[in-house]
């Protein structure tokens, strides 16, 4: 969907929208028209069109150094390269940071791909020849401090700024470009330490994009849906690194003693058959041993750290694009830069302090990607428990705030990000009202076994369709109407997955249970050659798909069993012939009755009993047939 304004703000750029008040700065050499390099016109959509219209408009309002929030998935590189084309089509002089050696190249190629001249860039960082010249220069942030500043630059973009604004060669950066616009871009723009890293340090305003949440909703990201239990490793052993996390070599050595690296591959191979996906581990050891796990389970999974060089880093990516490998073990190298759209699972098999890092490990998995609906978080450091859900409106602000304290007592409010007593119902600095203890009361059974965990907002449409789905059975009402009503009410669709195994029968799987959603669905059942395959999807729709584990209740998990997809006529059951007289009937049922009895049988109780009930559906169904 292109904006609708894209056209005409693509004329403007940000240096004629400064007028009449432009920066004074040194007056750039100009590049003669005849020679600029052309850009292909880019068609931004309509949040990202605002987005560059707001940046533009905080300009002419006089502010130079701006921070812009847009999260994972949402274009932003769209939208710097926009910006971007503006300035090369007026011969202005720019530079774009980055801080990672394998960004550099990564970011040429997004740009030229994106329509930015490839004529038009000029590179400094080791391994490249320099031509200054170019109105565009990207630049290794590390290189800088080896080189002489760049003249005459009328405007500094910071990729990943939430990173690369806090580094030491930022600040010379800065010192030598102090009539400059400063554009710091970041998915995550939070510092663990906080109170005294802060963005206004750097930026005086901010540019905020779309919500995860809203991009989910519309369709621009993948739903997450997230799996955990907390009890894995005891995280308050550990200490806290001068960086405000846990000290890596620490947590690495109690999650590589807990049964974390075996409990990762079991999950894996429960919840993300047919799936491709990432583990962020603590450290390198302990990404070797999940890797070797992993193989061994018959998961092909590369392991890829620091010291991978990139050309192997490249051949694994398009491994794992390609499907000839299910899995990455890393220890972070992932979280920036990556962008392998099509994975739909990610492992937590670490834990960090750092939201901005639990939303870049996240966002690995959530970008769209033709065919995918979800993508699956499987979390063994409580990590979600810490952060919250992506759906969260955490607070994006320029001051310095205070440490968190670490305790139960206290929560963080969704609407203006300050910390307040746990037992508050309404947040004293805005007035929000908390409902339910808001998100983070409503991590589902977390201290329970291994499942998934519900926001608020999907716990209700899980509530909802379970609910619909016993509903239809009991009142024998068309099983498929289910998925219509719940779209005209939620306006989405359902990830039908493990929302509704057990549904109907809270996980029984009996043979009486089973006739019983047998006899209900084959009365909807199309007649064509899908009858089969509709019946079998259905019936692994509540009790499971046979061999795997499944959460059927609060504190209850289930492994499917093989069960019978035919369904039994009552004279089967009986064991007497259609044709049998009454008398005949009556006869079979009461030996049959005996048989199953608890004084008489060797039956277990449970499976007598279920046995008696089977028996008791035939001779009514028996009843019927002859009119007794």
């Amino acid at each position: 969907m292109a904006d609708n304004h894209s056209e005409q703000w693509h004329q403007l750029s940000l240096f004629d929208l400064l007028q009449p008040t432009p920066i004074a700065v040194p007056s750039p050499p100009q590049i003669p028209p005849q020679i600029l390099p052309t850009s292909r016109k880019l068609n931004l959509r309509d949040y990202q069109g605002k987005m560059k219209r707001d940046i533009y408009q905080q300009l002419r309002e006089g502010h130079k150094r701006i921070l812009v929030y847009g999260p994972t998935g949402c274009g932003k590189t769209l939208v710097l390269s926009s910006i971007l084309q503006d300035a090369i089509s007026k011969g202005r002089r720019s530079m774009l940071l980055v801080h990672r050696d394998f960004l550099v190249e990564q970011t040429i190629n997004t740009l030229i791909e994106l329509g930015v001249a490839g004529d038009a860039i000029g590179v400094i960082k080791a391994g490249y020849k320099e031509d200054r010249t170019k109105p565009l220069q990207i630049c290794g942030i590390q290189s800088l401090q080896r080189r002489e500043m760049l003249e005459n630059i009328g405007m500094v973009i910071i990729d990943e700024c939430h990173s690369c604004a806090f580094w030491t060669e930022y600040q010379r950066v800065k010192e030598a470009t102090t009539t400059a616009i400063h554009l710091g871009f970041s998915a995550s723009p939070w510092r663990l330490k906080s109170s005294t890293e802060y963005f206004g340090q750097h930026f005086d305003s901010i540019v905020l994009g779309p919500s995860i949440k809203w991009l989910i909703k519309h369709g621009y990201l993948a739903r997450p849906r997230y799996f955990g239990w907390g009890g894995y490793v005891d995280l308050s052993q550990l200490d806290t690194g001068s960086d405000g996390d846990y000290k890596s070599r620490q947590m690495e050595a109690a999650f590589i003693n807990s049964d974390v690296p075996e409990m990762a591959v079991e999950k894996i191979q429960q919840f993300c058959e047919g799936r491709t996906g990432i583990v962020f581990n603590a450290g390198v050891q302990q990404s070797r041993i999940q890797t070797k796990l992993l193989n061994e389970a018959g998961i092909p999974t590369c392991h890829v750290d620091a010291n991978t060089s990139v050309d192997e880093r490249r051949q694994i990516y398009r491994q794992l694009e390609a499907g000839e490998i299910r899995c990455i073990s890393s220890i972070g190298c992932l979280t920036e830069g990556f962008d392998v759209k099509s994975i739909s699972f990610i492992v937590f098999a670490r834990a960090t302090k750092s939201r901005a890092l639990y939303v870049q490990i996240c966002g690995r998995g959530i970008r769209s990607f033709p065919g995918k609906e979800d993508c699956l978080i499987l979390d063994f450091g409580k990590n979600i428990q810490r952060h919250g859900y992506l759906s969260k409106n955490w607070k994006i602000t320029l001051e310095p705030t205070p440490p968190k304290p670490e305790t139960e007592a206290y929560k963080e409010c969704p609407t203006c990000g300050n910390t307040v007593l746990a037992i508050l119902r309404e947040c004293p600095f805005c007035g929000h009202v908390f409902e339910g203890g808001d998100i983070e009361d409503n991590l589902i059974d977390f201290e329970a076994e291994f499942g998934e965990l519900f926001d608020s907002e999907t716990y209700e449409q899980v509530k909802y369709c379970r609910s619909q789905r016993k509903a239809r059975f009991s009142k024998s009402q068309p099983p498929d109407k289910l998925w219509e009503t719940f779209k005209a009410k939620f306006n989405n669709t359902i990830l039908i997955g493990d929302w509704l195994i057990g549904a109907i029968f809270q996980g029984s799987d009996t043979e009486f249970n089973r006739q019983l959603l047998l006899d209900y669905l084959i009365k909807f059942a199309p007649t064509n050659k899908e009858h089969d395959r509709w019946i079998k999807f259905h019936v692994e729709l509540e009790f499971g798909r046979p061999g795997r584990s499944y959460k059927t209740g609060k504190n209850k998990t289930k492994k499917a069993a093989i069960g019978t997809l035919q369904r039994r006529e009552w004279w089967e059951i009986l064991e007497v012939e259609q044709t049998a007289d009454w008398t005949t009937i009556k006869q079979a049922y009461r030996k049959l009755a005996m048989q199953y009895h608890p004084d008489t049988s060797e039956l277990s109780e449970d499976v007598a009993l279920d046995k008696m009930k089977m028996l008791n559906w035939a001779f009514d169904m028996a009843k019927k047939e002859n009119l007794i």
